[in-house]
């Protein structure tokens, strides 16, 4: 009888030469994986997804060999925020990352994060400083390529072209070893501005003589006018400016794809190429993205190729949702999912042989615009379900200045409006720019801020801004106690300068005629309490006589120590509410009194009537909200029946807490990046 050892080698041996015997093969390798971004890309400018004009042969190749889903939406329609949810598989209320200047938890796993751990080297090629290293993205890339964008703190340029990104990855893959990949690349052309190289910038429109051509500053002029002034033939020029973009971008993508046959790298490679979000070019008057939930930023590109496990041609018809890709991806590869994830796998739709469609676990999509950091009820949000968009106005349902103070202040040069609240977060500082003519730049017809819109010539409510902070800079000749918030508005001066030449209006006689506080409370809050004290206005370039209110160079708009001061004058705007003050003794700024405002919203009419409900399959355009405002209740009770649902649901999304994360202090480069950009607010 043979020892233990030698029977244990014995089998070991046997076991060994029939596995080789009976010729199994080794596992099979990892597949890589290659993530293409197409920021600002709108489903319906390619030809894939039906487009008969825009040539997009490369793209259409990818849709024409995998899977195209004709349904996808992004959740939030932003570059940061969006690209955010597409790495971490979770919502933006989720991860807290819901402004532009936001910071990716560290806490965070990303996708790369997540196959790094599995053996697989990472890299990302990145086309706009809004994907800045700073704002944390980096997470789990060995290679976080900018390229020209900038080095450290001195910005080279604020975005590149698609040719040096692609060059950037190709030279990436010619130097690579054996190991699996994960590469991002990120690809900025669609965006503002649509300046596309020779021949693509006139590719769709060559008999163009007018004066459009695609910069920042026009789109933003458009923005702000809705498009008023904007000609058939010009909006039909700015669109084929950005088909230019679409299509050079596409040739490029072409470059890549050839490089990976080259290198036998394409038939052992998940290729994804899916929109962070789309554009609007003119529709409902809109132009740009970010402040709306319609289709034209919502409706995203998605298209998946990889020959092993999808059949060719496939076009799934169920809605998906872009942080549905973490999970897929992660499941194609054999790699565990961590537990937080909110996207579901898209396998059950797509795999071969073909699994149960209903395997694909169906949930609803959450939709939010960028969150006023201030105010988190100035915005929109949007539930979209498989049949239904329901957009949720949240801000139209609080007033917008329900208090306020009059004054009159020629705005000549920089001049911020500063104020310490302490209490309820969602109070936050508003200021009102009158655009006078010259017969009216002394008038002082003007009595409350309730009659701020209806007298001279107009009023603008400019408010505070989460991008700004000068105001934190200024030494301010009164301190900030614990416990109180500073909040500032943007300088009013170049803010209202910019806006007034935006429409046209005279800006040589801009007064700063009201300062109010906005106390537009969460959809659930029906009451709030805060505390106000000392309203000033920083403005060096002003030069009062010697008066108590002026303090060189800060203007004291408010004192509420002055016992004359009848504290904020309700203006009656907005659903019925009522205002209580009482007046606090503290010791401090110097005096021994503030007004304590408690605001309280009575009953609401029907809220559903200031919302939208849409059927996007059967409605693309969006043409017919089934909720208008003359909307009665018994011919139409299925589509009010339909949006208190769909209410319900996303009520009780909003009211989850959000660990939101800002950078409070961009850079200069950071700050001059997103502002040439687009993003100025």
């Amino acid at each position: 009888m043979k020892p233990p050892w030698e029977s244990r080698i014995f089998y070991a041996v046997m076991w060994l030469s029939i596995w080789l015997g009976a010729g199994c093969t080794p596992r099979p390798e990892k597949p890589n994986v290659i993530l293409l971004t197409l920021d600002t890309l709108r489903a319906d400018a390619l030809g894939c997804y039906g487009n008969p004009v825009v040539q997009t042969p490369h793209l259409d190749r990818i849709a024409r060999e995998g899977v195209l889903f004709e349904d996808a939406i992004c959740q939030i329609p932003a570059t940061l925020t969006s690209h955010t949810a597409i790495l971490t598989g979770r919502n933006p209320k989720t991860t807290g990352v819901r402004f532009r200047t936001a910071l990716v938890p560290s806490e965070e796993e990303t996708l790369p994060e997540r196959f790094q751990t599995y053996g697989y080297d990472t890299a990302a090629f990145i086309s706009s400083s809004v994907l800045d290293p700073a704002f944390g993205l980096t997470q789990g890339f060995g290679l976080y390529d900018m390229g020209s964008i900038g080095k450290g703190e001195t910005p080279v340029t604020n975005e590149r072209r698609a040719e040096e990104t692609i060059s950037s990855a190709i030279d990436y893959l010619n130097k690579k070893e054996k190991r699996p990949f994960f590469i991002w690349i990120h690809l900025y052309d669609p965006h503002t501005p649509y300046e596309a190289p020779p021949p693509y910038t006139t590719m769709y429109d060559p008999d163009y003589t007018g004066p459009l051509r695609g910069s920042v500053a026009e789109i933003t002029f458009l923005n702000a006018t809705r498009g008023a002034h904007l000609s058939e033939r010009d909006l039909q020029h700015l669109q084929a400016l950005y088909h230019g973009e679409v299509t050079y971008m596409d040739h490029q993508i072409g470059r890549l794809l050839e490089a990976l046959e080259k290198k036998d790298l394409l038939g052992r490679t998940i290729l994804v190429a899916l929109a962070d979000h789309g554009e609007a070019l003119g529709e409902k008057g809109r132009f740009f993205h970010g402040d709306d939930l319609y289709q034209p930023a919502i409706h995203i590109p998605f298209l998946m190729r990889y020959p092993p496990a999808f059949p060719p041609g496939q076009r799934v018809a169920e809605m998906v949702q872009s942080i549905d890709l973490f999970p897929t991806l992660t499941e194609l590869c054999g790699i565990p999912l961590i537990a937080g994830i909110e996207g579901k796998s898209l396998l059950p739709l797509i795999s071969s042989p073909k699994k149960n469609p209903g395997g694909y676990d169906k949930h609803p999509g959450f939709l939010e615009t960028e969150a006023d950091v201030v105010a988190a009820s100035n915005k929109l949000y949007g539930l979209r379900s498989d049949e239904y968009k329901f957009i949720y106005h949240s801000a139209r349902r609080r007033p917008e200045t329900p208090l306020g103070l009059f004054t009159e202040i020629p705005l000549k040069g920089p001049a911020i409006v500063l104020a310490r609240v302490k209490g309820d977060p969602s109070v936050r500082l508003m200021a009102h720019i009158r655009y006078r003519t010259p017969e009216l730049y002394t008038s002082r017809d003007l009595q409350a801020l309730s009659r701020l819109n209806t007298t001279a010539v107009y009023a603008e409510t400019f408010g505070t801004d989460p991008l700004h902070n000068q105001a934190k800079r200024q030494s301010s000749f009164l301190p900030t106690p614990e416990g109180w918030r500073l909040q500032a508005t943007p300088d009013l001066y170049h803010t209202a300068r910019t806006y007034g030449l935006a429409r046209g209006w005279p800006t040589e006689w801009m007064v700063l005629e009201g300062v109010g506080v906005d106390a537009s409370l969460p959809a659930q809050q029906k009451t709030g309490t805060f505390v106000i004290d000392q309203v000033e206005l920083y403005s060096p370039s002003l030069r009062y006589p010697p008066s108590p209110r002026f303090r060189n160079p800060f203007w004291v708009i408010e004192d509420f120590e002055d016992l004359s001061s009848t504290g904020l004058v309700d203006a009656g705007a907005g659903p019925a509410h009522r205002i209580d003050i009482q007046w606090r003794s503290e010791g401090v700024f110097g005096g021994q009194r503030q007004p304590q405002i408690t605001i309280t919203f009575l009953e609401d009419q029907d809220p559903l009537f200031l919302n939208e409900l849409y059927q996007p399959v059967k409605d693309p355009r969006e043409e017919r909200n089934l909720l208008p405002e003359t909307l009665e209740s018994s011919p139409n009770q299925v589509w009010l029946e339909t949006a208190r649902r769909h209410q319900e649901i996303l009520d009780g999304w909003i009211a989850k807490e959000s660990g939101l994360q800002e950078i409070q202090e961009l850079s200069p480069a950071q700050r001059q990046a997103l502002e040439a950009l687009g993003y100025t607010k």
